[in-house]
C-alpha cells in the first residue's frame, strides 16, 4: 500500500492536507504533541473506521470521541492510496457516520466493501489485514485508542506472509531529503 494523501477537515488536532511521495521513503517526525500519532490514527480510521460503541469503553472515551475535531466543525477525512495496482480515495464523515470509496477508472465502489449492516472494513478487504494486525504491523503508535495503540499492540510475527504480499520495494536514488513543514499540527514530513 502506498499512501499518497491524507486530508482532514477535522480529526483531532489535524486539519489540512499531507501529501506523500510514493517514490520515496516518508517519515513523519516532530516534537511531542504535534500530531504524528493522530496522523497515523487518521490513516487507520480511514481504512477501518472508528468504534463509537460506548459499552466497550466504560468510563473512557471511545476512539470516535477521542478524535472529534479540537477546533469544532466537520469531523471528516480523506485518504488517497494505491494498492494492488489500483488507486482508491476513501472519504469518511464521522459526524454523519458515512463512508465513500472511489476507485480510479471505476467510480464509486463503496458497496463493494460493505459487510453486514453498514460496516465497511475497507482495510481488511484491500490489505487482507484486520485492524489489530494493521496496528501491529503498519503503525508504531504510543498510547492511544483501544486496538490502535498501547502496550498490547506490538509487531506480530505471524503476519509476515501477509506483509510480504503487501510489500513494495522502492529504490532510492541517493540520500536526500526535502522537508515540508505543516502548520497546525506542527510536524515535518521528510520525503
Amino acid at each position: 500500500m502506498r499512501i499518497l494523501r491524507v486530508a482532514a477537515t477535522g480529526f483531532g488536532a489535524l486539519k489540512g492536507e499531507v501529501r506523500l511521495d510514493p517514490e520515496r521513503l516518508n517519515a513523519v517526525v516532530g516534537d511531542n504533541e504535534t500530531g504524528k500519532t493522530t496522523l497515523a490514527a487518521a490513516v487507520a480510521a480511514a481504512l477501518y473506521g472508528l468504534d463509537a460503541d460506548a459499552r466497550r469503553y466504560r468510563g473512557r472515551l471511545t476512539p470516535h470521541q477521542q478524535f472529534e475535531p479540537w477546533s469544532g466543525g466537520a469531523y471528516a477525512l480523506e485518504v488517497v492510496l494505491e494498492t494492488g495496482g489500483k488507486r482508491y480515495t476513501i472519504t469518511r464523515h464521522f459526524g454523519r457516520d458515512s463512508v465513500t470509496v472511489f476507485e480510479d477508472g471505476r467510480g464509486n465502489v463503496t458497496e463493494d466493501f460493505r459487510v453486514g449492516a453498514g460496516e465497511y472494513p475497507i482495510g481488511e478487504q484491500l490489505l487482507g489485514l484486520s485492524v489489530d494486525q494493521f496496528a501491529r504491523s503498519a503503525l508504531w503508535l504510543q498510547e492511544g485508542p483501544g486496538r490502535l495503540a498501547g502496550e498490547g499492540v506490538r509487531p506480530d510475527a505471524s503476519l509476515s506472509a501477509m506483509l510480504e504480499r503487501q510489500a513494495s520495494s522502492v529504490t532510492l536514488p541517493r540520500p536526500s531529503s526535502k522537508t515540508v513543514t505543516l502548520s497546525r499540527p506542527k510536524c515535518r514530513v521528510i520525503v
